[in-house]
């Protein structure tokens, strides 16, 4: 399969007003949700995947796969990275995927293998009211890191951006910048799960390149 390729976009979204909730209240928000109702029939396969605790359908992870993100992009495309229990850890297998309901464009990597092999994330503040969750996964030069920043301009979370997306790099050198729609409902939330970063995944020591304001928080 081909890897996909966009024209790289400016980070255009991450301070606009009227953004959405924190992660906090959005973890929160989802706790409150009931479990969506099965049988959502997409292409000819149902999709009702773990998010949460609740069953949620529509994005690109399997009925046996836990939901870290997922999200809508322009031109009906769909970018999700799912986990499956493996070997006593609930992120023992951590897949990404790229396309559309009715067609997978890409997906890696094709078996489990060890998640220090090609996978590293990391939670990084940037001194002020900001935070960036990301998790990269790596195949062979190629890094596609999907990212959540939120920015709170005040303690009651008045005014709250946030910017969710996937970078795309090879060698070092940005592919690409491929941003959620935000009327999607992106889906990050687990990415801030106590058992997935520093634990099932090695953390990452290094800022994203588009987010060089972000540092590893202490």
């Amino acid at each position: 399969m081909q890897s996909h390729l966009f024209i790289t976009q400016p980070v255009d979204n991450a301070f606009k007003k009227g953004g959405r909730m924190s992660w906090a209240r959005t973890i929160r928000s989802v706790a409150r949700l009931p479990v969506c109702a099965a049988g959502m029939l997409l292409a000819g396969s149902i999709h009702a995947q773990d998010y949460f605790g609740s069953s949620l359908p529509g994005t690109m992870c399997h009925a046996d796969e836990t939901i870290l993100f997922a999200c809508d992009t322009r031109h009906a495309k769909k970018i999700a990275v799912c986990a499956r229990a493996v070997g006593g850890s609930a992120f023992g297998d951590i897949r990404y995927r790229f396309g559309t309901d009715v067609r997978t464009e890409l997906e890696f990597p094709s078996r489990p293998q060890p998640l220090d092999t090609y996978a590293t994330g990391a939670s990084m503040g940037d001194g002020q009211r900001g935070m960036l969750i990301f998790l990269s996964l790596r195949q062979k030069d190629t890094t596609y890191s999907v990212y959540s920043m939120v920015v709170n301009p005040t303690y009651q979370h008045d005014g709250a951006s946030e910017s969710n997306g996937v970078l795309v790099e090879r060698a070092g050198k940005v592919l690409a910048n491929i941003h959620c729609e935000q009327d999607s409902n992106p889906h990050a939330g687990m990415l801030s799960d106590k058992k997935l970063l520093g634990v099932a995944v090695p953390l990452s020591k290094q800022p994203l390149s588009i987010f060089p304001q972000f540092r590893p928080t202490p």
